[in-house]
């Protein structure tokens, strides 16, 4: 036996392992970042901690044995727990928590309820939860990725996306998972609205690295991890909302005496709007568009840390336009009689679907093993429907499907006081494209293309207290991507953590095999998010390395925290900078692709005062640096802006709050353009800078009491989207002016729009 070997032994035969569950005392609830204190009665000093996750769990190793014990349970908006035992329990703990009265008197105010704000309860991610996302202003309905904006970590590449980027990166290098199974394109109306539900989400993580709660996904740039709530146990609420343009509902009640169930459901109505709208004479044209999503979740409590539960996902959207149409002649359609009408019109659709199982249980003493299995699927859909037969009979038609397939299995077990992560991960990814020249084949590249690929992957890691406030973080990633190479990823980060601040530094790598299909140069990319993914025909895969410098400090209610963040992009696919790229194809073929590299290096700066009543705020502030290179060209990707500047603050009194939202942005670049022997002539790439963004979003709600429908709540809202109607600029192009000479056209974000509705619960 080895004196390290003897060194655990030893401390795990005088310390023992504290489990259990938190939950809300009243709907049973999980009840996660909870901070758990274990005190030894006989001297009064001896303390270990823990916290438990985002299931109500908590495993405290490292417990006096021998001796009685004081357990002490605090989280935000909840009383204390606390009681006494004359040895550690070895049964798992079932700790009730009673919601603090002034918690329930402040619902509405910015990071409320079981977080404390939004960095309080993870050493690198941004975690919001529900309160949270319904403290910014509404921009069409309460939204879960929009809300992850606020953090100095996510940029939106424009007003019309949903889906914020990550640390320089693109949407196809950072996964949105939704209860563990992928959800592709996650978002409606071409990327303005995200396809989730926010009534049923609990929380979501914004994973800014490959390292700390990043490291098991193994993407290049972070995640964004979603988890839903679990169903209410105590009785039936029903809630919802009704909006300007859609709607929503859901269900919630216990199955039993162990079991719940969620369900929930959107809707929109732009279509019978619009047209609406139209036959009023207030709008143009009407907007044939439509989406609907279905959520539902079923929890099993299996006794003490134990439980199974089974979340599915599926939405649709489609949309029909007016391509073309007019009167025919005998030159243009020989076949039909003149004047005849004709008309071409273009159908997208597509499909969205994720399906997800977990199951937990006690593994030995301490130890918690969690397997989960998940696929996630989306298929999209383009056709040319002609109206009346004219030289064609066959309408071309494209299609767009993505499968992944996962399967997770991850032990968790004390060593002494240090804890020990040991997980496994296999996943199949399938995709299948194909796109046929037609009215769109300025926007796509023509290209039919199916490859698929398996990926294998066993990761370790550690985190051991090194005595006196220091603690390393360690561990090791191996992956298999069968056919194209195997890699390894190291993961290290050593932290120090005094009475009121810690800091880290740390770096990891990680690996990934999909390639987006997604031209971030098009001027069609700033307005449309979808994106599509393929693993790379060959070897290298793209890699990541990155290194991190963060500290964080706390005094009462004001949390800070910065992170400094250099990284490098290796062996990425990226198209060639033609000779109009604003006019380039927003969807091709990486196969034909150059290989490329990338670097983002940066400052990051977050801060929150959450109180229960009156003033609450978050901000953050980022500066950064984020560049591409293909070839020998080094540029500056449009989505990037070297500044930006968010603050929410939130304001309740009484029964009404009122919201606001501020974003303050350098320019994004574009190419400046001179005039020379009466042509348009092209300079350095994306080296000028257009105009600076300004954005005031402001939010009012005002809940009461009502008897209709059996009793509940209605809680009225309004929101203004752009409130000072700034001219905010996405894209800027040359154009020729006979008077004017060379002149730079602006393309608009967007302008002030307003949105209200109406949102109840029983």
């Amino acid at each position: 036996m080895t004196a390290a070997t003897l060194h655990l032994a030893v401390a795990a035969l005088q310390s023992a392992t504290l489990a259990g569950v938190v939950r809300d005392s009243v709907d049973l609830h999980p009840v996660g970042s909870a901070r758990i204190t274990v005190t030894a009665t006989g001297d009064g000093a001896t303390e270990v901690t823990g916290s438990s996750d985002r299931y109500g769990a908590f495993v405290v190793p490292g417990v006096p044995a021998g001796t009685g014990v004081r357990v002490r349970v605090v989280a935000h908006g909840y009383e204390e727990w606390a009681r006494t035992y004359t040895a550690p329990p070895r049964a798992p703990l079932r700790v009730l928590l009673a919601p603090a009265p002034a918690g329930l008197e402040g619902l509405e105010v910015v990071a409320s309820g079981g977080l404390g704000g939004p960095i309080a309860g993870a050493r690198d991610a941004y975690v919001v939860d529900s309160l949270v996302i319904r403290s910014v202003p509404v921009v069409g309905e309460p939204d879960v990725l929009r809300a992850t904006a606020v953090s100095p970590s996510a940029s939106a590449a424009s007003d019309f996306a949903s889906v914020p980027l990550v640390r320089g990166g693109t949407s196809g290098q950072t996964p949105v998972l939704l209860d563990g199974a992928r959800l592709f394109n996650a978002f409606r109306l071409g990327g303005f609205l995200s396809a989730i539900n926010a009534d049923v989400v609990d929380r979501a993580a914004l994973l800014p690295g490959a390292g700390g709660d990043g490291f098991a996904v193994g993407s290049l740039s972070g995640a964004f991890d979603i988890a839903t709530r679990d169903g209410s146990r105590d009785r039936v609420r029903t809630f919802g909302a009704l909006g300007l343009a859609s709607g929503r509902v859901a269900v919630e009640g216990p199955l039993g005496d162990r079991s719940s169930y969620l369900v929930s459901g959107r809707h929109t109505w732009i279509g019978a709007l619009t047209r609406t709208l139209a036959a009023l004479g207030i709008a143009e044209t009407r907007i044939p568009y439509s989406f609907r999503d279905l959520h539902g979740k079923v929890v099993t409590d299996l006794g003490g840390v134990r439980r199974l539960s089974v979340s599915g996902y599926l939405g649709s959207e489609w949309l029909e336009e007016l391509l073309e149409s007019g009167d025919n002649d005998y030159h243009s359609c020989p076949d039909l009689p003149q004047g005849e009408e004709w008309s071409v019109r273009g159908k997208y659709g597509s499909d969205n679907a994720a399906l997800s199982v977990h199951y937990r249980d006690r593994l030995g003493g301490g130890a918690i093993i969690d397997a989960s299995s998940g696929v996630g699927r989306f298929a999209g859909r383009i056709d040319s429907i002609v109206g009346v037969s004219c030289d064609v009979t066959d309408s071309p038609t494209s299609r767009a499907l993505m499968t992944e397939a996962r399967t997770d299995l991850r032990v968790v077990w004390p060593v002494g006081r240090s804890t020990v992560t040991v997980g496994a991960l296999a996943t199949l990814f399938d995709g299948d494209h194909m796109f046929s020249e037609s009215e769109f084949d300025d926007v796509f590249e023509p290209f039919d293309l199916r490859r698929g690929h398996a990926r294998l992957a066993l990761h370790s890691s550690a985190e051991v207290p090194l005595g006196r406030g220091l603690s390393a973080r360690t561990g090791l990633r191996a992956d298999r991507f069968v056919g194209l190479e195997t890699t390894l990823a190291p993961f290290a980060e050593l932290s120090y953590e005094a009475s009121w601040w810690r800091a880290r530094v740390g770096a990891a790598r990680s690996h990934q095999a999909l390639a987006s299909m997604r031209n971030e140069e098009s001027l069609v990319a700033s307005y449309v998010a979808y994106d599509l993914l393929v693993p790379v025909a060959e070897g290298p895969v793209p890699r990541n390395t990155e290194y991190t410098l963060g500290w964080e400090g706390r005094s009462g209610r004001l949390r800070v925290r910065i992170d400094a963040y250099r990284r490098t992009l290796d062996n990425l696919r990226l198209p060639p900078i033609g000779n109009v790229p604003l006019e380039g194809f927003v969807l091709g073929d990486p196969a034909l692709w150059e290989k490329a590299s990338g670097a983002a290096r940066g400052v990051e700066v977050s801060w929150s005062w959450v109180r229960e009543r009156g003033l609450s705020v978050l901000g953050s502030y980022r500066w950064a640096r984020v560049e591409r290179t293909v070839g020998e060209l080094t540029y500056t990707p449009r989505f990037h802006r070297d500044h930006e500047l968010e603050a929410a603050l939130s304001w309740r009194t009484g029964s009404s709050s009122w919201s606001a939202k501020w974003s303050l942005r350098s320019g994004q670049p574009f190419t400046e353009w001179v005039e020379a022997w009466g042509r348009i002539i092209g300079g350095e790439y994306n080296a000028g800078r257009m105009p600076r963004y300004a954005r005031l979003d402001l939010g009012w709600r005002r809940e009461s009491e009502t008897s209709w429908f059996g009793g509940g709540h209605l809680v009225p809202y309004i929101s203004v989207a752009n409130l000072l109607n700034r001219t905010n600029i996405v894209a800027a192009r040359p154009e020729h002016h006979e008077e004017r000479g060379l002149v730079q056209e602006y393309r608009r974000q967007l302008p002030v729009i307003p949105f209200f509705g109406v949102e109840f619960r029983r």
